[in-house]
């Protein structure tokens, strides 16, 4: 009868906690995605702060990955930002943590390509370092990419380290459009939930910016359009972005 009451207890628990933290991810990811179309890079670190806390309490695994894919995301903003004193500061904890789940996941591809992000927002902070790090980044990327070519975070950072690299160092924005649409392909197919998912957003965003680097203003204001339609209120591109891509088809 003791152990009964003991699966009980354990049950009774199950049931109450899982659910709340299915609601708490849920939340976290809506909440960052209104972070990422405002900017508001405290709203974001609030988010961070109370996933580490929730992480420190729980010792949840699932929580660590929320945790460092919402520091990868404010990392990346703070760099498009130009914040780099905040993005450094929470690169380092980002590291901490990624090198807790590559610890205990070494053979997955998804931690192998974001350890090849952070090599590259190193490389943003610290331009002088891209001597030494874009070897390793670049090595990172291709191992993580050819373990697992279907796995989005492992297309993403590929796309991301041609399209971000120097030339000299082996970087090539037009070489990264067909990565970029595979992502979008996954997420307008169904295979990714793209409702609330900043990830898409900032996709289709560094697509339009690409076709306008590459001087494709059509194709460029055709995405951006995309984005409006999705989301009429992200003001920073419908009233930014947007009109300055149109001017150059006048």
């Amino acid at each position: 009868m003791a152990a009964m009451a003991k699966i009980t207890f354990l049950i009774i628990i199950l049931i109450n906690v899982f659910p709340v933290l299915g609601q708490n991810i849920s939340q976290n990811k809506e909440n960052i995605y209104s972070a990422y179309v405002t900017g508001d890079l405290q709203l974001w670190i609030e988010i961070i702060n109370d996933l580490e806390e929730s992480w420190n309490n729980t010792m949840d695994f699932e929580r660590l990955e929320e945790l460092v894919m919402a520091q990868y995301g404010y990392i990346a903003f703070c760099l498009k930002e130009d914040e780099k004193e905040e993005g450094r500061s929470v690169l380092i904890s980002a590291n901490n943590n990624l090198q807790i789940l590559m610890s205990y996941y070494p053979e997955r591809a998804d931690l192998i390509a974001l350890k090849a992000a952070f090599t590259g927002f190193e490389m943003g902070f610290n331009p002088l370092k891209a001597i030494f790090l874009a070897s390793r980044a670049k090595e990172l990327t291709g191992n993580a990419y050819n373990m697992d070519k279907d796995n989005i975070i492992c297309i993403s950072v590929k796309a991301n380290q041609l399209n971000f690299t120097p030339p000299i160092f082996g970087g090539s924005t037009e070489e990264s459009i067909p990565y970029y649409n595979m992502i979008i392909s996954k997420y307008n197919s169904g295979e990714e939930n793209k409702y609330m998912e900043w990830r898409y957003i900032n996709t289709l965003v560094i697509l339009a910016q690409s076709y306008e680097k590459l001087e494709l203003y059509n194709k460029a204001c055709s995405t951006y359009e995309i984005i409006i339609a999705e989301d009429p209120e992200i003001s920073w591109i419908k009233n930014k972005l947007y009109p300055d891509c149109l001017r150059h088809l006048r």
